[in-house]
């Protein structure tokens, strides 16, 4: 009975936490509307950040000080990618919390600090 009880309660969990992301949605264009950084609005500059997804499993993300560039995919509602700009080539991982037609929430940790980046998708 208790491994019943088990099943029925841990199934719905298992759907919430292994969503696929529709790639289709990522594709284009995003910018950063702001940053949550341990549970407040930072202004790191982050404003001035822009992803572009391309179908071809390529990306890049630019912010003033910063460039990458490289290959991505995604698994389980996660976003997966390696900069191949740069010679460490890390593999990066990154939640999406939320995607649809015109905005995205990110959830992603910087050298142990969480943060949340909402984006919306340019009009380019």
């Amino acid at each position: 009975m208790k491994l019943k009880i088990l099943l029925i309660f841990s199934i719905p969990f298992l759907i919430f936490t292994c969503k696929k992301i529709d790639e289709t949605l990522l594709h284009g264009e995003w910018k950063v509307d702001s940053m949550i950084e341990k549970g407040k609005a930072t202004d790191k500059g982050a404003e001035q950040a822009t992803f572009n997804f391309l179908s071809n499993g390529t990306y890049t993300y630019e912010i003033s000080y910063y460039k990458e560039a490289g290959n991505y995919t995604t698994k389980d509602g996660k976003l997966y990618s390696t900069d191949t700009l740069n010679s460490d080539r890390i593999e990066k991982v990154v939640r999406v919390v939320q995607i649809t037609a015109d905005s995205m929430v990110l959830e992603m940790n910087n050298a142990g600090i969480p943060q949340i980046w909402n984006c919306f998708k340019s009009s380019k």
